[in-house]
């Protein structure tokens, strides 16, 4: 071969090389070019993002996790003052967490053990805005690795997971054990006055007769265990059917006004039905229907302890009948 011929096939071998990488090389590099990748997972202290691509490596898809720790931000004696000042607590919850309820993104957020955490997932560049996540939206892969690089984010490329992608919006905030499903609900809850619960009005032989304080001075008064149906020993006709005495409290309005921080005066026209029917013809009864109240204008009144967990009577007492079984509320 002529020195030539021979410089000739030296440089189709150079360019070769150099523009194609030739055989096994010219795999490699197409390959590189063309690989989809799958999820990039990105962690710093407080916050997780992870990034789903399509096709092209670009980025269409964002779960972003922040993490807000109150023992990071507050000491042990401030955090033993939210325990007692709870309408602070409420604050900071209700400033921090994410109301995933109204959110028309894709959205989790929960409290637990001075704890917030807001997961949010968007798949659209209008979401992605509303979270300040529009940066990343529609990058190509390698320009965000590159970038993530640069803003000291620790990243890895992982396999999809169900994980870092949510379906649904919901919200748990747990305080004491008590479970909340919304802001509004845990505000009303915890900032409602103490006395909105159930108490025992009255108790006798092991059944209860309570009351429960709700808002706009509504209340509600249940009388249904002292509900009874014996036989009275005698019968009503020559085939021996039995009399049966039967009581049946019916219910009635109830309500309260507050006349002093402690002192109440609740109103209460609820009846109860007591007589004695045949069991072979139960329509023919010797009911009679009497107020539980005896008192005028229906009303009992209350006085509270100073932490409204319990209370007394004022202007009569609960009356008990071993005989009939009736309760009845009447002058002391």
């Amino acid at each position: 071969m002529s020195i030539c011929k021979k410089n000739v096939v030296i440089l189709m071998l150079l360019i070769c090389l150099v523009i194609t990488g030739c055989s096994t090389n010219k795999a490699e590099k197409e390959y590189e070019v063309t690989k989809e990748h799958s999820m990039l997972l990105c962690k710093n202290n407080t916050n997780t993002v992870a990034f789903n691509f399509d096709k092209n490596n670009n980025v269409v898809g964002i779960y972003y996790e922040s993490v807000f720790d109150l023992n990071d931000y507050y000491t042990e004696s401030e955090l033993s003052a939210l325990k007692i000042y709870k309408h602070m607590l409420l604050d900071i919850i209700s400033e921090r967490i994410v109301d995933c309820n109204n959110a028309k993104y894709s959205c989790n957020s929960s409290y637990n053990n001075y704890q917030i955490i807001n997961k949010v997932y968007v798949d659209n560049y209008n979401d992605a805005q509303m979270n300040e996540l529009d940066e990343f939206y529609g990058v190509n892969y390698d320009i965000l690795k590159q970038d993530m690089y640069y803003k000291n984010v620790n990243c890895e490329e992982i396999k999809k997971d169900n994980k870092y992608v949510i379906d649904e919006n919901k919200m748990i905030i747990n305080i004491n054990g008590t479970t909340y499903t919304s802001v509004e609900d845990m505000n009303y809850d915890l900032n409602k006055p103490e006395y909105y619960k159930k108490y025992t009005l009255t108790e006798f032989d092991g059944k209860k007769a309570t009351i429960e304080f709700k808002e706009d001075g509504k209340c509600e008064i249940n009388l249904k265990e002292f509900d009874s149906e014996y036989w009275n020993r005698s019968y009503c006709d020559k085939e021996q059917h039995k009399n049966m005495i039967k009581t049946a409290y019916l219910g009635g309005n109830c309500s309260y006004t507050i006349a002093s921080d402690y002192s109440f005066n609740i109103t209460y026209d609820g009846k109860y039905e007591h007589g004695t029917y045949c069991e072979s013809y139960t329509d023919k009864s010797a009911a009679e229907t009497n107020s539980v109240v005896n008192i005028p204008n229906y009303l009992i009144k209350i006085e509270f302890d100073d932490k409204y967990s319990n209370f007394t009577y004022s202007n009569g007492s609960w009356r008990y009948n071993k005989i009939s079984g009736i309760v009845e509320y009447k002058y002391q």
